[in-house]
């Protein structure tokens, strides 16, 4: 039975220390399925019937940080919600968001990746932008303030700032010791915390139950023993030099997890880790279940004194050390677990403890990677659900840095193109992972700058467009619609340098036009529309397979809408496009009558104004271009084409002149000879419809003899 190393409860740490079950229990799909329903304005009642501690479930789920998120409804959200635990990032302190917080009652806050805010003018005394590269310094006491009442802050018992390399104002420590009474969790990950700035906090009245001080300024513990009830303990990247600097650590009689990972110092020239600076104190701690030692130069000798040290320790990581490839360390140890890379299983249990830390997860996912390129066959069913499940657990958890995200995604495409593998997955896996994948890929919330993708996840959503297109991870899933979304959205924030995934967008669309017309699709036409247009612009050389789809896309969405190009601007830089495109694949007789075909049913959307513009000399020299080609197919595209402009009663214009009559009766006469009368009834209705409406006495000669010679068969040389 797998041991539980820390309490249920979430912490405000730089990682999560409970190994987490990655299946999505049916409380967590019912709960994302009530945020996705918030969010489109139903259940508006909802704060009055669900408890705080679901709320603040739910809140989570709609106030993913980072996201660029409706104001409106989000206001109109956060007035309804009672939450209590609230994540402050850069694009909160640009909204009206403050204020909503103060009115609530908090008792967990975290402070998000504020380094990168442009602060309003009112907040400039709470933070100091220094230049690129430079830290941030920051006003504790404002921002609490801003964002606290009174209230909040007597109950306040978790506190955030880490990732951010701050630098606090002086005096910080006492004054905020005196606002925040309660604080039982402080996560200073990557600020500017010294060893007085720790002798400060731990002298005080607090009861810390866990502390992150990991990439901080810390060189010395002294002092840390005051507080008996630390449980949670996270020293990562810290040097330590001596075995005195870590003698208050012995003190923590109730320590159950400790971080110590990526500690190392030369002493003398000589390597060597806060692990082994553990093993030179002639001291135990009791308590002690989890010990984080990856990262480091960790060798037998120094496991086997831990273990003894240590004897409750359950758990032990050793990522990214000299001990991380043997499959059988567990074995050695016993009953103890170890988090490593050996193999696969080994690999998904160490990424499932390391969900929420991009630098674990990271090097897990590079050796997950690995393992699937050569050793994908013959996986246990059970194994590749593990995996599934934790990769989905991955791309759903927003704040992991975005190369995590992508290495993910490799993984599953991997997963989903060996096809005895994917069969290995039940509907329910396929179903997550696919919903994960649309939220790692969701454009919305890219960061944007002045309108414009500050940094565009372009990789993930063409690694992801690749996946959705060319495997069977959808298969009866019936979450096409949702991707097909997606897709759209995808095209309407795309610049127009990214043509490939434009067209691996395209294509996939162009797969599944049944989405194209239904009610959920009808506001995202026009940007699918315009990416038609403009790729039809940007590529001057497509593969004939690419053109094929491109246009046939293009006549689906004709056929849905003939005026779908209403604009006559556009309608003639289409037709001029296509007119292109024709003399291009004019040896390719198939896609050349397609084209015709689409110019076809754009033509008559034209005002007479515009194909009064549109049909110019040049383009009648087109015209009699293809309608003097000995290839058949061309020859009968022109032809029809032209019928649809008589059709039109395109003789009324001045500038079809007698001399353009001649040239296209006798190419017409050539047609009707050459190709066995393929198109005689439907030339006799024009010819008809010419000589009844037109009001030139020639047309109606010319027409009426045409006739005649059509129904007569008679050879016109």
């Amino acid at each position: 039975m797998e041991p539980k190393v820390v309490p249920k409860k979430r912490v405000f740490v730089k990682k999560e220390w409970k190994v987490t079950n990655t299946i999505p229990t049916l409380k967590e799909k019912c709960l994302r399925y009530v945020a996705d329903k918030v969010m489109d304005g139903m259940y508006v009642n909802l704060p009055e019937v669900l408890p705080v501690v679901l709320i603040n479930h739910i809140f989570q789920l709609i106030h993913m940080p980072k996201s660029n998120l409706v104001e409106k409804s989000f206001f109109e959200i956060v007035k309804q919600f009672q939450f209590n635990e609230v994540v402050v990032d850069y694009v909160n302190l640009k909204m009206g968001f403050p204020e909503l917080v103060y009115s609530k009652h908090i008792t967990k806050l975290t402070l998000l990746e504020l380094e990168c805010a442009r602060v309003e003018p009112a907040a400039k005394t709470a933070l100091a932008m220094g230049e690129k590269g430079r830290a941030v310094t920051l006003n504790l006491d404002f921002v609490l303030k801003r964002f606290l009442n009174p209230n909040s802050c007597r109950d306040l018992s978790g506190l955030s700032i880490s990732g951010h390399d701050v630098i606090f104002r002086p005096h910080w420590v006492t004054n905020m010791l005196q606002m925040l009474p309660s604080l039982t969790v402080l996560d200073l990950n990557g600020c500017y915390f010294t060893n007085q700035d720790l002798l400060t906090l731990c002298q005080s009245n607090l009861s810390l139950e866990s502390l992150s001080i990991g990439r901080t300024e810390v060189t010395n513990l002294k002092g840390l023993g005051l507080q008996k009830k630390l449980k949670i303990l996270a020293l990562e990247e810290l040097r330590f030099e001596n075995p005195e600097d870590v003698a208050d650590l012995f003190l923590l009689s109730s320590l159950e997890v400790l971080d110590v990972s990526a500690n190392y110092v030369y002493r003398e020239s000589v390597l060597s880790t806060t692990a082994e600076l553990l093993t030179q104190c002639n001291s135990k701690l009791p308590a002690l279940k989890f010990l984080d030692c990856s990262f480091n130069s960790v060798h037998f000798e120094t496991i086997d004194k831990l273990v003894v040290q240590f004897p409750n320790l359950e758990q032990l990581s050793v990522i990214d050390t000299d001990l991380a490839e043997i499959a059988d360390l567990g074995e050695r140890y016993k009953p103890r677990r170890f988090l490593t890379t050996a193999d696969l299983p080994s690999c998904i249990h160490s990424l499932m403890f390391y969900t929420s830390s991009s630098t674990r997860s990271k090097i897990i996912l590079v050796e997950i990677l690995e393992l699937l390129n050569s050793k994908i066959k013959g996986q246990k069913k059970e194994t590749i659900r593990r995996l599934a499940t934790s990769l989905a657990a991955i791309l759903r958890n927003r704040r992991l840095a975005y190369e995590v995200h992508l290495l993910t995604v490799y993984c599953i495409q991997i997963i989903a193109k060996h096809q005895p593998t994917l069969n290995k997955l039940f509907l329910s896996d396929r179903k997550n992972l696919v919903d994960a994948i649309c939220i790692a890929m969701k454009v919305d919330d890219w960061p944007k700058k002045e309108s414009k993708p500050l940094r565009t996840p372009s990789e993930i959503v063409v690694q992801g467009i690749a996946l959705f297109s060319s495997t069977k991870i959808l298969k009866r899933t019936n979450l096409h619609q949702k991707v097909f979304n997606l897709m759209t959205r995808t095209l309407e924030w795309l610049e127009d340098q990214t043509s490939v995934i434009k067209y691996k967008c395209l294509v996939f669309i162009a797969n599944h036009t049944n989405f194209i017309s239904t009610p959920e699709s009808v506001p995202k036409q026009l940007p699918l529309r315009m990416a038609i247009m403009s790729y039809l612009k940007e590529k001057t050389n497509m593969e004939s397979a690419e053109y094929r789809i491109i246009l046939n896309l293009l006549k689906s969405s004709l056929r849905i809408d003939a005026r779908a190009y209403g604009l006559h601007e556009v309608q003639k830089e289409l037709l001029k496009t296509l007119f292109a495109k024709a003399y291009l694949y004019e040896q390719e007789s198939r896609l050349f009558e397609l084209t015709f075909e689409v110019i076809a049913m754009v033509w008559p959307q034209l005002s007479s104004a515009s194909k009064r513009r549109m049909f110019t000399p040049q383009y009648l020299q087109h015209v009699e271009h293809f309608l003097k080609s000995y290839t058949e197919q061309v020859c009968m595209a022109t032809t029809r084409f032209l019928l649809e402009i008589f059709v039109c009663d395109y003789f009324h214009l001045r500038e079809y002149n007698r001399i353009n009559l001649i040239h296209h009766q006798s190419e017409i006469w050539r047609i009707i000879k050459e190709h066995g009368l393929q198109q005689r009834a439907r030339m006799q209705d024009i010819f008809t419809h010419i000589g009844y409406f037109s009001r030139n006495y020639f047309l109606k000669g010319w027409s009426m003899w045409f006739h005649e010679q059509i129904v007569e068969g008679i050879n016109y040389g």
